[in-house]
C-alpha cells in the first residue's frame, strides 16, 4: 500500500510526503515514509529539490536505514529530463558493515 501527497505553493514551491507499508520479503523495506521540499524555476522548468526517508526493512535483523537526498531536474525540452542526484544512506540496511554510503545518480525521464 502507497500513499503520496504533494501539492504546489506559489507556482514554485512543491512539498510532499510519501509513506508505504509491504507486508512479506519482496519489498525491500517493510514501512517507508519520505518528505521533501522542491523548488521549481519557471522560466525553463527545472526542479531543485532535497528529501529525507525512514525505512523499516522487511527482513528481521536488518537496520532502521535512512535516506537523504539533493537533486535536480533539468528540463532539456519539453519532453524530456535529465536528474543528476546525489544520495546519502545512514546505517544501509544490505550493507550492514558501513554506517554511511553515499550514492551518485543520474536519471532520465521521457514523455512520450
Amino acid at each position: 500500500m502507497a500513499f503520496l501527497a504533494s501539492w504546489f505553493i506559489d507556482d514554485q514551491w512543491i512539498p510532499f510526503l510519501r509513506m508505504g507499508y509491504s507486508e512479506g520479503d519482496a519489498a525491500l523495506n517493510e514501512r517507508n515514509i519520505s518528505i521533501g521540499l522542491g523548488r521549481y524555476f519557471s522560466r525553463n522548468g527545472d526542479l531543485l529539490g532535497v528529501g529525507l526517508s525512514w525505512g523499516k526493512p522487511a527482513t528481521d535483523g536488518l537496520e532502521n536505514q535512512v535516506t537523504s537526498e539533493a537533486f535536480y531536474r533539468i528540463q532539456m525540452s519539453q519532453n524530456w529530463a535529465i536528474t543528476p542526484s546525489v544520495q546519502v544512506i545512514f546505517d544501509p540496511a544490505l550493507n550492514p558493515e558501513k554506517d554511511v554510503i553515499a550514492v551518485f545518480g543520474i536519471r532520465s525521464r521521457l514523455n512520450y
